[in-house]
């Protein structure tokens, strides 16, 4: 009992210390939200420039090539800013022009809200007024006894704004400093990191491989090849939608393309509410340009149809596996990113949790990054195939079947999902984590689901995937007689069971025992049938020696018959177990259903035709005689 406490207590150390860690990063990401944005938004350039300055610096030198790059990405957005400021240049000339339109359309939906929404605004008005205590009317009301009262007058100050030009600049001055500072830093930290790229990778190594300079270097690439990607991605879906998104302004006719489709090359970059964000000054405008209701309705349909194309087509097909985070954790990253750095976390959010997701991949401590954060599948067929049947759902378990079925054979879900799961129960059971009652319940699940795969035709059920070889086609005289035995317990028959399903599809005359039998039963009843070959299912913990007792009986009984003994999803070598039988008794030792079906017929050919051919995964080693 004290090793286990002693455990217990480590894992709750390791626990409270990793939330402490966790604590101290999310309050300096916080404290030094000034520094760390910077530094990486530098990082995400860089990233992005790096293969740019890599292929030109081969012919001009690196300092020269980062110059270069700089300044011709610094003249890019220098043009870009000056033609969106001769757009809301022009635009604050002809804003004056829509003046009537705007008046005729706000007119128009007072009229629709006195319209429909008169009755719900009076009331309203009535409820906050008896809420204030204030009555109707603007001058007064009456007293309980039905008296006028008047209300003192209420003395009206007027007060001049401050709107000299003076003070507007005193209060936009600091703004515009600290773009430019922050502009410039980013800049400065970017020609860095890309003049000393080698050095810096190899800081990082020291600092975060701890020896593990393979692990490290990896990661580094991994991370820096999908950072890429989801930048130059990024960048190339935004331009195409911001192209897209002028061109159709344009033909529908709203002023100022230009500007609208630039601002949604911008925002794009926010996730989620970017092109929302983008979207409502579009609309705004088409309004104020048209007399009616058409040029607004085709902008906003203009807009919703590229977003969905862009959602639903565009970036599953170019994005692919480059990010390699799940939709749930790329929201909520999104909002703590958000939440510690504001809008420029939003932008930041998807490359810094790409780089927590690969963390979690290449580096052992932090594999719960992985686990939190990743697209990957949550839990293995196997895995959550007894999770289900543990909470008593066959239904749910059924529809795993069904759909791992879609991909793999029947000899697959055997071998690498049901077996595996008998095995998990076992292994907890044994540490006192599964009573009898859930464990007897999961066993009946899983017969429920071999009762129910066994009932159907074998076309249903025997698909594979290419990687799957077809098992040879062997001709038989007439169906091969077979025996299989559970070697001692409920798990061993349930094994049996299966294999009895694969023999059976195969064309062979297959009679399956219960454990309930003891071995003395079994071993009269298989003399007295005397099939051609005899398996025994071991499933673990039932051990070697329960499989050798069992035999050492039968060869007794039947000294000329075929034993074969199958170790299921057994991790010991099988030439080990091999050598654990005596040579004279000549025992066979198989660890799949897949290869038990191929060496069940193995000897026995004849030019029949077989009655039907079974597709299995690849086996595992097998040993032979």
């Amino acid at each position: 009992m004290a090793p286990i406490k002693g455990r217990l207590t480590e894992t709750a150390l390791m626990g409270i210390n990793g939330v402490l860690i966790a604590a101290a990063v999310i309050t300096v990401l916080w404290l030094a939200r000034d520094i760390c944005i910077p530094i990486a938004l530098a990082g995400l350039l860089a990233f992005l420039l790096s293969p740019l300055v890599t292929r030109l610096e081969r012919w001009v030198g690196r300092v020269t090539s980062v110059l270069l790059i700089l300044m011709m990405v610094s003249a890019g957005i220098g043009v870009s800013g000056y033609v969106a400021y001769m757009q809301v240049h022009d635009l604050t000339v002809k804003l004056p022009e829509y003046h009537a339109n705007i008046q005729n359309k706000c007119a128009s939906l007072r009229e629709l809200s006195g319209t429909h929404f008169e009755g719900l605004s009076v009331t309203l008005e009535k409820i906050r007024q008896d809420l204030l205590g204030t009555p109707l009317g603007a001058g007064g009301g009456r007293d309980p006894g039905g008296a006028a009262v008047v209300q003192a007058p209420v003395s009206v100050k007027v007060v001049e704004p401050k709107t000299d030009l003076a003070t507007q600049a005193q209060a936009l001055i600091p703004t515009v400093l600290k773009a430019f500072a922050v502009s410039g830093l980013v800049i400065l930290v970017t020609i860095f990191m890309l003049l000393d790229r080698e050095g810096l990778r190899g800081r990082l190594i020291r600092l975060a491989g701890l020896g593990h300079i393979s692990a490290t270097t990896t990661a580094m690439s991994d991370a820096g090849n999908r950072v890429f990607r989801y930048l130059a991605f990024q960048l190339l879906i935004n331009a195409l939608f911001g192209i897209l998104v002028a061109i159709g302004l344009y033909f529908i006719g709203v002023p100022n393309a230009v500007l609208w489709g630039g601002m949604a090359v911008a925002l794009r970059f926010i996730p989620y509410v970017g092109p929302w964000l983008s979207a409502c000054l579009p609309i705004a405008m088409a309004c104020a340009a048209s007399d009616g209701w058409t040029m607004p309705l085709l902008t906003l349909a203009l807009f919703a149809g590229l977003e969905l194309v862009t959602n639903n087509v565009v970036e599953p097909w170019l994005y692919g596996a480059s990010t390699g985070i799940s939709p749930l954790a790329l929201v909520l990253a999104s909002l703590t990113w958000a939440w510690l750095w504001g809008p420029v976390g939003l932008i930041l959010a998807t490359p810094l949790t790409v780089c927590l997701v690969v963390m979690g991949r290449h580096v052992p401590r932090l594999s719960f990054l992985r686990v939190l954060l990743s697209d990957d599948v949550a839990l293995a067929p196997h895995e959550e195939c007894y999770h289900r049947l543990l909470r008593s759902d066959v239904t749910e378990a059924s529809a795993l079947v069904e759909s791992y079925l879609k991909d793999h054979s029947v000899i697959a879900l055997y071998d690498e999902v049901l077996i595996p799961v008998l095995i998990a129960a076992e292994a907890d059971h044994g540490h006192a984590d599964l009573d009898h009652d859930r464990r007897a319940a999961l066993h009946q699940g899983v017969r429920d689901l071999i009762e129910d795969l066994t009932g159907r035709r074998p076309t249903e059920t025997m698909t594979a995937t290419e990687t799957e070889r077809p098992l040879p086609t062997v001709a038989m005289a007439g169906p091969l007689q077979v025996a299989c035995l559970p070697v001692r317990a409920m798990r061993d028959e349930l094994a049996a069971l299966m294999l009895k399903d694969v023999l059976t599809r195969q064309g062979c005359h297959v009679e399956a025992f219960t454990a309930v039998e003891t071995a003395i039963d079994m071993v009269t009843a298989v003399a007295e049938r005397s099939p051609e070959v005899i398996y025994v299912s071991v499933v673990s913990p039932s051990a070697l020696v329960h499989a050798r007792n069992l035999c050492t009986k039968l060869r007794a009984r039947l000294p000329h018959h075929r034993i074969i003994v199958g170790f299921w999803n057994s991790t010991e070598s099988l030439a080990a177990l091999q050598l654990s039988f005596a040579e004279s008794s000549r025992i066979e030792v198989v660890n799949t259903l897949a290869e038990a079906g191929r060496l069940v017929c193995a000897g026995r050919k004849t030019d029949e035709p077989m009655v039907e051919q079974l597709t299995m995964s690849p086996p595992r080693l097998v040993s032979a005689p």
